[in-house]
């Protein structure tokens, strides 16, 4: 639907971006609404970003702007890429930089490999997954369950394979302790 003011209602939205960071993406959603120019778009209803990757991330309402190239939500979110699991309340998705932050009450979780290994879960106040570094940075009361090891601190990193789905490192930051 288009109104005179150039805003329009748009249905069983699809947004395809290619080779942006050597990735396809695509946004899709129940329905949006644009203003003129469709710089921004509000989406509503099952709004999923995929990569051709295999990054997929969920949420029902959500906004993208074609200028920063990011894509903001403001309730509960879950996103998944292979053995990775997570989400939380908000989410702030920059595909320039390929940097997914949840802002509150982020958990993640690693499913353990095909031989039963690098099982981990982390919760914490707020996360940071940044795709082209390879590390998820967890901060305010970091908490990370591996195997029998239960690890806190006010931050956590923990360094990523090149495809995220080995866990190569975990560093404490302040206040930390690690048992079991």
């Amino acid at each position: 639907l288009t109104y005179p003011d150039g805003s329009t209602k748009l249905f069983g939205v699809t947004i395809s971006v290619r080779n942006k960071s050597g990735r396809d993406f695509t946004v899709r959603a129940r329905e949006a609404r644009a203003g003129e120019g469709q710089r921004t778009l509000e989406l509503e209803g099952g709004v999923r970003v995929v990569a051709s990757d295999g990054l997929d991330l969920q949420t029902e309402k959500a906004t993208y702007s074609r200028d920063e190239d990011v894509v903001r939500a403001p309730g509960p979110v879950s996103f998944q890429n292979g053995r990775m699991s997570g989400g939380g309340v908000g989410m702030l998705y920059d595909k320039r930089n390929d940097v997914l932050q949840v802002p509150e009450q982020a958990q993640v979780t690693m499913r353990p490999d095909d031989a039963g290994e690098g099982e981990a879960s982390f919760s914490a106040g707020a996360a940071v997954l940044d795709r082209t570094q390879n590390y998820l940075q967890l901060t305010g009361a970091a908490h990370v369950v591996r195997g029998s090891q239960v690890l806190d601190g006010d931050q956590a990193t923990a360094r990523l394979s090149e495809d995220e789905q080995v866990i190569t490192q975990i560093e404490l930051r302040e206040h930390s302790r690690v048992s079991g």
